[in-house]
């Protein structure tokens, strides 16, 4: 089987089950005190690769089942059912720890690249915007410069960003530049007239 196969979501599910079939006949043919569930954590990995966020949830719920399963089907052997239960049960209950922390991250990670598009799509947009549209922290360092500032003030984007706007602009404010950053920190805005080289 090739590599680029595997990126079929297809191929990779019959993978995911193939493997989920193997665990499941190990389980059959080894006696109840073998610890046969730890191999289940390879499939419930194997699901994250899955387009869905919640393929490691259904995962968890098909081996818990078939570790059940393979409970009152496995051959006896001369570990003591309290053991034995107490084995399954951990084993489960592993299985669902993992799957929800795999589910969470996969949701997390699908978020994160939404947003980032967003983000890139909004930085996208205001670059295109003819007004002048600088973004600067607390400490009056420039962190975003779109075009329409750079064609206004005839600087590059890579000239000024973490450069001091009001320096660099020479902006003359109608009070003291502290007086105004108080007033940012305690209301969360200023409204003014300020002047620009």
């Amino acid at each position: 089987m090739k590599l680029d196969a595997l990126r079929n979501p297809t191929m990779r599910s019959s993978l995911l089950f193939a493997t989920i079939a193997a665990i499941f006949v190990t389980d059959l043919l080894t006696p109840l005190g073998t610890v046969v569930w730890a191999l289940y954590t390879i499939p419930l990995l194997l699901s994250v690769k899955l387009p869905r966020w919640w393929a490691p949830l259904a995962s968890a719920a098909l081996c818990s089942t078939l570790v059940v399963l393979g409970f009152y089907v496995s051959p006896s052997s001369s570990v003591s059912m309290e053991t034995v239960v107490f084995n399954r049960l951990a084993g489960i209950a592993i299985l669902w720890a993992m799957a929800l922390i795999l589910s969470q991250s996969r949701r997390l990670g699908i978020w994160l690249t939404m947003r980032t598009e967003e983000v890139r799509l909004q930085g996208s947009l205001l670059n295109e915007a003819r007004d002048a549209i600088l973004v600067r922290d607390l400490e009056d360092r420039i962190l975003y410069w779109n075009r329409g500032a750079g064609e206004q003030y005839g600087w590059f984007e890579k000239e000024v960003i973490g450069k001091l706007s009001h320096e660099l602009l020479q902006t003359r404010f109608p009070e003291p530049l502290h007086t105004i950053m108080e007033q940012v920190v305690r209301e969360g805005s200023w409204e003014g007239h300020v002047e620009h080289r």
